[in-house]
């Protein structure tokens, strides 16, 4: 439910080897760190999505298309949940893997104050060109692709990981793989991960398994 608000067999096996042990090693009770997520980012989405960020580290300057992994506590802070941004030439969009709206502006001012700078995002390409002729011949091109009025907020309104799940983080890789045309995630596969699936955490083997098909797909 959504809401508005090419390498060798070897190469493939040191990915896929490596990834698996990231996993192990660093998805504990405790949770992931930002640290070991912006590693395993680099596998699954590395084209848009921008990195890992505690709350308060988020970047001024947001290009279009793009996706951030958000820890929700400021830098610093060890137990905390991750969510997904993904900002798209039409609209913002907030993946919570608990199905939660962004929380509100008093309860967490600096992630508020990232979405409203999402909301304000501009394609790269319509940066300034170094000639003013050519900026104008682009802007007249792009003007209409590209939008400045503020875009939509939408967020998911289906909880997809359990209560008792440390696996926040990589959800939301999931989320930002999802919106790279490459990684090749079908339209049912958040589907499958119903509330029936929540028991017994079946959620979480359905996300590592698909997160590594990204990777063998990547080789």
């Amino acid at each position: 439910m959504v809401r508005k608000m090419n390498s060798s067999d070897s190469a493939y096996a040191t990915a896929e080897n490596k990834f698996t042990a990231l996993i192990r090693t660093h998805v504990t009770k405790k949770g992931i760190s930002n640290k070991y997520l912006q590693e395993l980012a680099a596998f699954i989405s590395p084209k848009e999505c921008q990195g890992v960020f505690s709350v308060d580290m988020l970047p001024q300057k947001i290009f279009t298309p793009s996706s951030f992994i958000v820890n929700l506590a400021e830098s610093g802070v060890l137990l905390s949940h991750f969510v997904a941004v993904i900002i798209t030439p039409s609209h913002v969009f907030y993946a919570d893997p608990y199905g939660l709206p962004p929380p509100p502006a008093h309860s967490n001012r600096h992630l508020d104050a990232f979405l409203r700078r999402a909301q304000e995002s501009f394609c790269k390409q319509d940066e300034k060109s170094a000639d003013p002729r050519d900026a104008r011949k682009k802007m007249k091109k792009r003007t209409h692709f590209f939008p400045r009025e503020k875009k939509k907020i939408f967020y998911s309104g289906k909880q997809v990981q359990a209560l008792n799940s440390k696996f926040c983080g990589l959800y939301s890789l999931l989320f930002c793989a999802a919106s790279e045309k490459q990684c090749k995630i079908p339209s049912n596969f958040f589907k499958s991960l119903s509330p029936q699936t929540l028991v017994n955490r079946k959620n979480d083997k359905k996300c590592l398994k698909k997160l590594q098909e990204i990777v063998r797909q990547r080789d």
